[in-house]
């Protein structure tokens, strides 16, 4: 028997799935606050169609970076040969002391899986403080009322700009502030110090009473390293002694009773400085009904802190009568501020008591004209 022989020719194209992107994407330098941007290219260099979802890889993340693209977890569709650009931003969003960012991005598929990696040149700014006027912080003697300013230089040694947050930092009441006053439509403001550059932050000390004042000016930086931890803040200690002085009399009024007129009669009063600082330029005036009726005298016209001195009151009445007068005090103190009291005086001048006169009064011999 005869069995043909019949030859067949196949012919075919295997599908393949092969996808070319790069394995690594740098933002280049980056710094705290600021945002980048870039494309990453995507080709299908296979023979079959493909759809890739970008995610980015849970926990790939750098402290505070922070990758965004609006095509993250949507589908892109590639036709063999066909390229694409996946357009990506990222942003360190707070400071660390790390030198670079990182994060990861996967290209998924059902039959194949891409990975980039993501990276970024953290810029970091240094902060140093070079003046004199620090830690702690000491303003000395400052009269009540009065301000005194103190600086904290810092100098930017680091390669990005230097921000210190512009806000009084000191508990509300404190005799202390930061920056002075700010105004209320200046909404968190901030000091920039660019690198290799340097700037003041004043510290402001305002006492509104005597004695022993502290507190602590917290320095609020993008600069991890400035600070005790890596949170950027610089606590430093202030302290400041509010002086003034303070005028009391040891008795508030001073009655010289019923007196014989035209006699003089002297009372003392002691006047006393409560105040930690020295009275100055003490004086005073007789005002009120009768001042002319007295008459006063002080020991001294300063008062040493916590001293004393003696005002001396007359009484010398030249009419028969009831006097009432008032002396003001006036003294400065170191920052010139007024510092007052005040006695009030009163009296009563009375006539002669005739059972006081002789009761025969001898003329002696006086000539008949």
């Amino acid at each position: 028997s005869f069995t043909p022989t019949v030859s067949v020719s196949l012919a075919g194209i295997g599908l393949d799935t092969v996808i070319d992107v790069d394995q690594s994407f740098d933002f280049g330098e980056l710094v705290t606050g600021e945002r980048a941007s870039g494309r990453i290219l995507i080709t299908n260099s296979g023979t079959e169609s493909v759809t890739l979802t970008p995610r980015v890889v849970p926990d790939s993340n750098s402290n505070g970076f922070i990758v965004e693209s609006a095509q993250l977890g949507s589908d892109i569709s590639l036709d063999p040969g066909e390229s694409q650009f996946l357009s990506v931003s990222a942003t360190q969003t707070q400071i660390t002391p790390d030198e670079e960012a990182t994060a990861t991005i996967r290209l998924e598929n059902d039959g194949v899986t891409q990975t980039v990696e993501l990276t970024a040149e953290l810029l970091e700014p240094d902060a140093n403080i070079v003046s004199t006027d620090t830690e702690p912080i000491s303003f000395g003697e400052v009269a009540v009322g009065s301000t005194q300013s103190r600086g904290v230089t810092i100098e930017n040694t680091g390669e990005a700009p230097l921000q210190i947050a512009q806000q009084n930092t000191f508990s509300v009441g404190s005799p202390f502030r930061l920056f002075g006053q700010l105004r209320a439509s200046v909404v968190n403001p901030q000091v920039v110090i660019p690198p290799d550059q340097t700037a003041t932050v004043p510290v402001f000390f305002t006492p509104t009473r005597q004695g022993e004042a502290t507190g602590t000016a917290r320095l609020i930086t993008n600069d991890p390293s400035f600070g005790t931890g890596t949170d950027g803040i610089r606590n430093i200690s202030v302290r400041g002694e509010g002086i003034q002085s303070e005028l009391t009399a040891n008795q508030s009024s001073v009655t010289f009773g019923e007196q014989g007129n035209r006699s003089e009669t002297t009372q003392n009063v002691t006047l006393v400085n409560q105040g930690n600082a020295a009275l100055e330029n003490l004086n005073f005036t007789l005002r009120g009904t009768d001042p002319a009726q007295f008459d006063a005298s002080l020991q001294s016209q300063s008062i040493s802190a916590s001293g004393t001195t003696t005002l001396e009151l007359t009484y010398e009445p030249s009419q028969v009568a009831s006097h009432t007068a008032q002396v003001e005090l006036v003294g400065r103190s170191p920052s010139g501020r007024r510092v007052t009291s005040s006695v009030s005086i009163s009296g009563t001048a009375t006539p002669p008591d005739v059972n006081d006169l002789p009761g025969r009064i001898q003329f002696g011999f006086v000539p008949v004209s």
